[in-house]
């Protein structure tokens, strides 16, 4: 399969970075007639290198090679947007699908973009160019095509299925595992998309789809106090109580929004799991796990329940860590707020 063309102009002194710039919509038009294709790069937001190797930390400074991004693309005229692809094509609605190539330019945390889907075969088209996204004639030199992106992690819960989810789908469903203890089922709770994002014929580079978190990510760390040690301390699982496990997501306006019946997820001692974005209300059960016997050999207490004294907004692209404070007497809860790699604390505390 023929990949988009990169056109270099500047060299082998420039870096990844000048294959970025080079697939642009101002370099000259082939004299083919053809239309103008729109083309991609992608990148994570806030791209920092990270070094914690926790579960939840996959996709934390950009996607690793191979990674496939589904694009959902609409022209707008101006008064109305449509589904491009049933306009390109003259056929079924289809989500264009590429996949991350090379190495990821560090500096910007972009990764090159190769198309996957659709074939030219699978659109009736011969040339490998024509099943390129391309700029409708009908929207004129004031039009633009929005643009948004969604990354869906492997073993993920959606509906309707990945496979049904094109342009022409209202809105789909994406739930968290709400059994997150292994590795598989954190990263398959991890989804992110771009903000629709305005591409204009005029546009001076290709469209970098600027990922961003769209789950809140908590670690809950148990901290013994007055006559209690860590050998008191689960060290398995705990359960979170009462949220909310779903969101919904409409690609054609990019809205996204949280839904879903409250429900328990599972999480393990020590690693990150995610959640929607929510609000965890005042004096509502939240965390519930075992107190381990002296010596730490069984379970001493079970079912120990913490409720927040004052409301706990959980805000998507936030790595929140939770530091339950377990004494004999009394369960205080210490929150901090890192930015999503854990590298940099912004000493925001907050004393529930």
């Amino acid at each position: 399969m023929k990949t988009m063309a990169i056109y270099n102009k500047l060299g082998a002194l420039l870096t990844v970075m000048s294959l970025l710039v080079a697939c642009s919509a101002d370099d000259p038009a082939p004299t083919t007639g053809k239309a103008t294709p729109i083309r991609f790069t992608a990148s994570v937001a806030d791209a920092t290198e990270g070094t914690t190797r926790a579960y939840a930390d996959a996709y934390n400074a950009s996607f690793p090679t191979g990674t496939d991004i589904d694009v959902f693309l609409y022209s707008n005229n101006g008064t109305t947007s449509s589904d491009l692809s049933t306009e390109q094509f003259g056929g079924a609605s289809r989500k264009w699908i590429y996949t991350t190539t090379g190495a990821v330019d560090v500096a910007s945390g972009r990764s090159l973009l190769s198309q996957k889907h659709p074939t030219a075969a699978e659109v009736s088209k011969v040339d490998p160019d024509d099943a390129l996204p391309q700029f409708p004639a009908n929207v004129g030199e004031n039009g633009w095509v929005d643009v948004f992106a969604a990354f869906f992690p492997e073993g993920c819960n959606v509906s309707p299925t990945y496979s049904e989810i094109v342009p022409g789908t209202s809105s789909f469903t994406f739930d968290v595992q709400t059994d997150q203890t292994t590795q598989t089922s954190i990263v398959a709770s991890d989804f992110l998309a771009n903000d629709v994002t305005a591409t204009f014929r005029t546009g001076s580079s290709a469209i970098n789809l600027e990922m961003k978190h769209r789950m809140a990510k908590v670690l809950v760390e148990f901290n013994a106090t007055e006559d209690l040690t860590s050998d008191n301390m689960p060290n398995a699982t705990y359960s979170v109580l009462g949220v909310k496990p779903q969101l919904t997501v409409a690609p054609g306006t990019g809205e996204i929004s949280t839904t879903g019946s409250a429900t328990t997820v599972t999480a393990k001692v020590g690693e990150p799991f995610f959640l929607p974005p929510q609000e965890i209300t005042t004096d509502t059960p939240f965390l519930q796990f075992n107190l381990r016997n002296v010596g730490g050999t069984d379970t001493g207490i079970q079912n120990v329940t913490y409720k927040p004294s004052q409301a706990l907004t959980l805000n998507a692209g936030v790595f929140y860590i939770l530091t339950v404070n377990v004494g004999v007497r009394y369960i205080t809860l210490t929150t901090t707020i890192r930015d999503w790699t854990g590298e940099a604390m912004t000493f925001d505390k907050i004393i529930l």
